[in-house]
């Protein structure tokens, strides 16, 4: 990101403004900060759901602005608070295409993966079991935490270099972060790319090389866990740690 200001629309004010910052090949990036502080507005951005108003991202050097939309695409997975689940099988919510398409041992491996290929293989018609029980007579249901889930291994079934995971334990329950919580720290062992929005403080202690908390549209301190949690270097990160903790 290199001078990045966004506004809204129906905004009379810049949600994310003169915004620098990069993101290194193989980084776990955590962004942390209050509601409204411009993080999943940083994170559509770098999707590409959004155009800067001013500045510009660059990939590899690349302005994104240039590169194909199946290009760029391509080179992502996303895991967005508000999951969407298709009314079809397990197997073809994680692969987002039909069987003449669908690379059956990368489906299987995705799902071990993402920590759901017991709970699959369980089902009556394991991957070709049915979600949505209102639709399907054999239809299966899923928890909070097994959606989240499933939502990874579809990210991970895409293969992109950069996955995005946007407040993935913002609708579970508390005994269901850790589930979550097992799976990202896996990820995080890879060498993929990773950034991950959230306000779990755990979260950025235990997935992530570097924090980066924002406020108003800025980021107000990054550094390593250790160094940006317990001992914050300003005054106005410690008013904003105070108010997220």
């Amino acid at each position: 990101f290199r001078d990045v200001t966004f506004t809204y629309p129906e905004s009379d004010r810049p949600t994310i403004e003169h915004l620098d910052l990069t993101i290194h090949a193989g980084e776990k990036v955590a962004l942390v900060g209050l509601n409204g502080a411009g993080k999943s507005t940083l994170v559509k951005l770098l999707a590409g759901l959004y155009r800067p108003d001013s500045g510009e991202i660059l990939l590899d050097g690349r302005p994104i602005s240039s590169i194909p939309h199946e290009e760029y695409f391509a080179q992502i997975g996303t895991v967005f608070q508000e999951p969407f689940l298709l009314a079809s099988t397990i197997e073809e919510n994680v692969a987002c295409c039909n069987g003449e398409q669908m690379d059956h041992r990368r489906v299987q491996q995705s799902l071990e993966r993402a920590g759901l290929w017991e709970r699959v293989q369980a089902m009556p018609n394991g991957v070709k079991s049915h979600y949505s029980k209102e639709l399907y007579s054999d239809g299966e249901s899923l928890s909070g935490g097994e959606v989240q889930k499933l939502m990874l291994a579809r990210a991970l079934y895409k293969d992109a270099p950069f996955v995005i995971l946007d407040e993935p334990t913002s609708a579970l329950d508390p005994e269901l972060v850790g589930e979550v919580l097992a799976v990202m720290k896996r990820l995080a062992e890879s060498g993929m790319t990773m950034i991950v929005v959230t306000h779990e403080i755990g979260f950025a202690k235990e997935v992530a090389d570097r924090v980066v908390f924002m406020d108003g549209g800025h980021i107000i301190e990054e550094g390593a866990p250790s160094e940006i949690l317990v001992a914050p270097k300003e005054e106005r990160t410690k008013s904003f740690l105070a108010r997220v903790l």
